[in-house]
């Protein structure tokens, strides 16, 4: 191959890609060990609910596992230094209450997978159902029936960013733009669902554990913690994983029920995810509530923004990061690329009757770079102006290199007037300005096919 064909834009192939190819790739459900029994677990139907009871078939003694049969298992516990921030115990099988659709309540074992759903299916649960928080910036400062007990407000934390005089940006702006923004609850949903396979090793007294995990180091650590367990005794070993993007880089439930069961019995145990359970019960993403003010002058220039985020972040905080890391990241992260000097944002972490937040493609950036352009946009139409020129006239100078933003990021180098100019250049911008005014044009009827 010519020594050109390895720069920048080549096409190469990776050193796995022959051997999944030819379907030799090692994936969770690939690994075969003996006596290996599957796992399904009973889930929750409701969003908030107290447990009055869980009843097992006489039949299904030995095989179905609740909390109180698995007394090793400690609540999954999020040490924060955070001032004021709340870190609830979040037990891996539900104890008193329910707090998501989906949160796991027992598990069951059987030889298949079917046989043990079918085992899932016959356990009755006594649920007393409770109104459910689902709308976080309504019942951020309390509900009927809060997430929580004990709390008195559903806020898993709030802090205040601010930097500059945002109240002289506001006397002395001749435009102030106000806007509200809402970024929808996402799953990151990956190719390959998580996927736990967990025995002992009875030779080197060990627990081992597969997982489709991104981080094996810190499942391990965490489970060492949870079980109490030298860590000498927990090997967690990463396979192929067919997709991570930040879901698969936190410590769940599951993960912890496997590794106990396997301390229970004297065989392998497996939980493959099916996409309804990752739907429902893997970390969820990206549920942002932005309200957002801006002070300008009348040639577009930002004086100021002023701003409340609400991260609605579900029951509970995945380990070993917590749910508080979404907001603060989108605080920082929302004066983007300009030359912000004042700023004041109110960021609020908020837990609800949904599946745990986690990392995604950028942890909170994304709804922050959404809600900042569509605000420059609206500032640009305000005045008049192009917002290309209105984005190079408040972005970030190439002589303020390097540059502290007022949110507290840092950018070492850099043209930004001239890469959005570069952009629009390459869109050709004025042809596509003509585009939108005009309709697209009708596609061709379809023509009916005779036999």
């Amino acid at each position: 191959m010519p020594n050109d064909a390895w720069g920048i834009g080549a096409s190469l192939l990776r050193r796995e890609d022959e051997r999944h190819l030819y379907g030799r790739g090692e994936f969770v459900p690939d690994i075969k060990l003996p006596a290996t029994m599957d796992v399904a677990f009973v889930r929750s139907p409701h969003a908030h609910a107290r447990l009055r009871g869980v009843t097992v078939p006489p039949e299904a003694k030995g095989r179905v596992f609740t909390a109180t049969d698995l007394p090793r298992i400690k609540p999954i516990r999020v040490e924060t230094q955070a001032s004021g921030a709340k870190a609830p115990p979040w037990p891996p099988l539900a104890t008193d209450k329910v707090r998501y659709v989906g949160e796991a309540i027992a598990a069951c074992i059987a030889p298949t997978r079917a046989e043990a759903e079918d085992l899932a299916a016959s356990v009755n649960v006594d649920y007393e159902v409770l109104d459910a928080v689902v709308i976080a910036p309504g019942d951020m400062r309390g509900s009927r029936h809060p997430v929580h007990d004990g709390w008195g407000d559903n806020l898993f934390s709030e802090r205040v960013f601010a930097g500059g005089d945002i109240e002289a940006a506001a006397r002395d702006a001749a435009i102030t733009i106000r806007r509200e923004y809402r970024m929808n609850r996402q799953s990151g949903a990956p190719l390959e669902g998580r996927a736990v396979l967990a025995y002992r090793d009875w030779r080197l007294d060990e627990i081992v554990i597969y997982a489709s995990t991104q981080t094996p180091h810190t499942v391990r650590v965490a489970l060492g913690e949870i079980l109490d367990l030298d860590l000498r005794r927990l090997r967690v070993v990463a396979p192929d994983v067919g997709g991570g993007f930040g879901p698969k880089a936190r410590l769940y439930p599951e993960e912890i029920i496997l590794a106990a069961l396997a301390l229970e019995r004297d065989h392998p145990v497996r939980w493959v995810e099916d996409r309804t359970e990752h739907l429902l019960t893997s970390a969820h993403t990206r549920d942002h509530h932005y309200k957002l003010s801006a002070y300008a002058d009348r040639d577009g220039r930002i004086l100021g923004v002023d701003a409340e985020i609400v991260v609605d972040a579900g029951a509970y905080g995945l380990w070993p990061q917590g749910p508080y890391q979404e907001a603060a990241m989108a605080a920082r992260n929302l004066p983007g690329p300009y030359a912000i000097a004042n700023y004041r944002c109110r960021a609020s972490t908020v837990a609800t009757n949904k599946a745990p937040m986690g990392p995604y493609r950028g942890v909170g950036r994304p709804g922050a770079c959404f809600a900042i352009e569509r605000t420059i946009d609206e500032v640009a139409c305000a005045v008049g102006r192009d917002p290309v020129e209105v984005r190079a006239l408040n972005m970030v100078q190439p002589e303020q290199m390097p540059f502290t933003t007022v949110g507290g990021m840092r950018f070492d180098g850099g043209n930004y007037p001239q890469s959005v100019r570069l952009c629009a250049d390459l869109l050709d911008l004025p042809a596509l300005r003509t585009r939108q005014q005009q309709s697209e044009p009708k596609p061709a009827p379809a023509q009916a096919h005779r036999r």
